[in-house]
């Protein structure tokens, strides 16, 4: 039987993992010029309501604000590790927002033309942090092993 925690920790890692697949499709999309069903252009603001609050400064943003968007504290960490591992060494903020301009104006514009290589960017970014959160999500949903009753059983005896 599963806790609350890692019921939390499995919908996290399912509900981003879900939202990253259908940016790598939505963004794979654009980079075709073709046509977004209303399901990808969704992703899309989802995307940039994702990258914009991982860009802001922890003071503009509540913690529980940022993180309801991920569904988990783990999801959270999960996306900030994808993010540093594209970018080691240089500011996740700044990359971050880059990344956030740049899906907004192309939500906005409905040209992808001037931002191919953040779509690109993207595209991999939420690819990787897919794979992460599918490999998340499968061990979590692996049954726990129960303690042995007779472990339970001795220690009772024990005492």
């Amino acid at each position: 039987m599963r806790d609350e925690y890692q019921l939390e920790e499995l919908a996290g890692a399912v509900g981003l993992g879900l939202l990253a697949s259908d940016v790598v499709i939505a963004t794979s999309k654009l980079l075709r010029a073709a046509h977004l069903s209303e399901d990808e252009h969704n992703a899309l603001l989802n995307c940039k309501l994702l990258l914009q609050a991982l860009s802001a400064p922890l003071d503009d943003v509540r913690p529980s604000a940022r993180l309801g968007q991920l569904g988990s504290k783990r999801s959270a960490l999960d996306a900030l590790q994808a993010v540093q591992v594209h970018v080691p060494g240089k500011d996740v903020q700044e990359y971050v927002k880059r990344l956030a301009d740049a899906i907004e104006e192309v939500i906005v514009t409905g040209s992808p033309d001037t931002h191919r290589t953040e779509l690109e960017m993207i595209q991999g970014l939420f690819a990787s942090l897919s794979e992460v959160e599918v490999a998340r999500a499968t061990n979590l949903s692996r049954p726990t092993p129960e303690e042995p009753r007779w472990l339970t059983s001795t220690a009772s005896l024990a005492s």
